[in-house]
């Protein structure tokens, strides 16, 4: 979790007191197949210029 301190955009701020990054691992995640039809286009619009 991330953690903003007072002043860290500062030029005086002092990050000595900071602690480096760790590495973590990936979440898990799964990736599952969907056999659900395509899209497909049922109508198309023309644009038309409306002026009042």
């Amino acid at each position: 979790m991330r953690k903003k301190q007072d002043g860290w955009m500062l030029s005086k701020f002092d990050d000595n007191t900071l602690k480096f990054a760790r590495q973590v691992l990936a979440l898990e995640t799964s990736f599952y197949r969907q056999n659900c039809p395509v899209d497909k286009r049922i109508r198309s619009v023309t644009p038309k210029l409306v002026q009042h």
